[in-house]
C-alpha cells in the first residue's frame, strides 16, 4: 500500500485537477514552480476496525503564481475540495478509499515569501487493501 499523499496524487491527476511531477506533487514542493498543489501525508483517526480499513490523514496545499490575486489560488483548492467530497469511493492500485471527510474548512495561509498566495485544508479518509 503506497502513502495516501502518492495516492491522492494519483487521484486528482487523473480527475484533470492537475498533472503530476508539473503541477501536482506530494511530500514536497516542487523547485521552480510557482502556482502549484501539494499533498501531505498528515495524522488520521483511529480506527476500532484496525483489521478492516484505517483513517489515515491529508493535507491539501494549494499556492499560486507569484504576485496573482488570492481568489485564484482559493479556486483551486476550492474546486479540489468539492471534487474530493463528491467521490465517495476509488481503487487506486488495490487500496479503496472510500470517501474523503474535511477536518477542516478551507485555511488561508498568506503569502510566502516570494508573494505567492497559499491556501490549506485538512481530511482523513478510509481506505482497505483489496
Amino acid at each position: 500500500m503506497k502513502a495516501v499523499s502518492v495516492d491522492i496524487v494519483y487521484l486528482l491527476n487523473a480527475a484533470g485537477q492537475g498533472v503530476s511531477g508539473v503541477d501536482l506533487f506530494a511530500m514536497a514542493w516542487a523547485e521552480g514552480v510557482d502556482a502549484q498543489t501539494l499533498i501531505l501525508d498528515n495524522a488520521g483517526q483511529d480506527s476500532p476496525m484496525k483489521e478492516t480499513y484505517e483513517a489515515p490523514g491529508f493535507q491539501l496545499l494549494v499556492r499560486g503564481e507569484k504576485g496573482e490575486d488570492l481568489n485564484t489560488a482559493y479556486t483551486k483548492i476550492r474546486t479540489i475540495h468539492e471534487y474530493l467530497i463528491g467521490e465517495p469511493a476509488q481503487t487506486v492500485d488495490g487500496t479503496d478509499y472510500n470517501g474523503f471527510e474535511p477536518l477542516s474548512t478551507i485555511t488561508g495561509l498568506g503569502r510566502d515569501d516570494n508573494d505567492r498566495a497559499v491556501f490549506s485544508m485538512n481530511y482523513y479518509t478510509f481506505r482497505n487493501p483489496k
